[in-house]
């Protein structure tokens, strides 16, 4: 989370130096377009293992009070194809990391490896697979899934 918000405020700090910097002296932050394409790729693979964990993703409850008795299988069958899909996802994401690797692809600005950003990418896919996993765990045991609470049914202070 820590992480998330540090990524977050490195943007924003680097776009308005950037912003400042082009209107009030005609000089632009070096690499500050750069920097918020890595962090935003950073900052998008970080939170998809934990919103994933959370079951925390957009859902439509159109027809929760009619599905609520498969609910257990809806779990589990999204479990199943979401751990399946980032499993592909993050196959084929080391596999174009090792491309880059082998061309030697770097940053524009920075001059990073490319494949440093695809094996990160991937390894954090993993990690979601890992949530799933994890998800998957839990839609089995005998209290059944962990949902999070229904916006109709938070109760405020």
């Amino acid at each position: 989370m820590a992480l998330g918000a540090g990524g977050l405020f490195l943007m924003m700090l680097s776009g308005t130096i950037d912003a400042l910097g082009r209107t009030l002296f005609s000089q632009p932050l070096w690499g500050a377009a750069e920097l918020v394409e890595l962090s935003m790729a950073l900052m998008t693979f970080l939170i998809i293992p934990a919103v994933t964990r959370v079951r925390g993703h957009v859902s439509i409850d159109l027809l929760d009070n009619v599905l609520r008795p498969v609910r257990r299988f809806q779990h589990l069958l999204a479990d199943v194809l979401g751990g399946g899909i980032f499993a592909v996802m993050a196959w084929r994401t080391w596999v174009q990391g090792d491309r880059a690797a082998d061309y030697g692809d770097l940053t524009q600005i920075f001059q990073l490896p490319v494949s440093l950003v695809y094996h990160l990418a991937a390894i954090l896919l993993g990690a979601t697979v890992l949530s799933f996993v994890l998800n998957l765990i839990d839609d089995l045991s005998p209290e059944g899934p962990r949902e999070p609470p229904h916006p109709d049914e938070v109760q405020t202070q």
